[in-house]
């Protein structure tokens, strides 16, 4: 199974960056401009655990449908939780595809600018597990969609970002600037 990992520390308390993290109204701006869109199931509000909502992406006269479900979401109880979004394609292309999203508070700010603020770092991991090889395209289409769900994550609240990893698989890491994966 191949997997895709990124972390983003941004401005914000942890409840706030959560509930951006699982609304789908976030997501269906963040992927617009990838010509994905939502189309069934849940498509506004936030996902909550049981339910499910449905992608399609207008790819070269064809419109694949992804439906993700949301089998596991803790939400965190106080500042210093945790929150867990676990969502598993429930029909769709994939042999297998998941999303494990967790949003931890870190340090508050030591930037001047934004100096005692609360911080909030959201990881995210896709797995998936695709027929026949692991095709760079997809490679790169996937990191696109995660980090314009980051990028989008920052920007709802009016977050900066203080700093940004991404690694798919060890030697395949994703330079934002360059908009490239290796």
């Amino acid at each position: 199974m191949k997997q895709l990992e990124r972390r983003t520390v941004v401005l914000g308390d942890v409840v706030t960056v959560f509930d951006l993290a699982r609304s789908v109204d976030l997501l269906a701006a963040a992927l617009g401009s990838r010509r994905v869109r939502v189309v069934a199931g849940r498509t506004a509000g936030w996902l909550e655990e049981g339910e499910s909502t449905t992608l399609t992406a207008s790819r070269m006269g064809s419109d694949p449908r992804l439906t993700l479900q949301a089998v596991e979401v803790l939400s965190p109880r106080s500042a210093d939780d945790d929150g867990l979004i676990r969502t598993e394609q429930a029909a769709g292309p994939f042999a297998e595809f998941e999303i494990t999203t967790i949003v931890s508070p870190t340090e508050a700010a030591t930037d001047p600018a934004y100096a005692g603020s609360p911080q909030s770092e959201v990881f995210e991991r896709v797995q998936i597990r695709h027929p026949g090889v692991w095709p760079g395209i997809l490679a790169r289409e996937l990191a696109g969609l995660v980090g314009a769900r980051h990028r989008a994550l920052r920007g709802a609240a009016a977050l900066d970002v203080l700093s940004e990893t991404s690694d798919m698989n060890g030697a395949n890491t994703m330079n934002e600037q360059a908009g490239s994966v290796r």
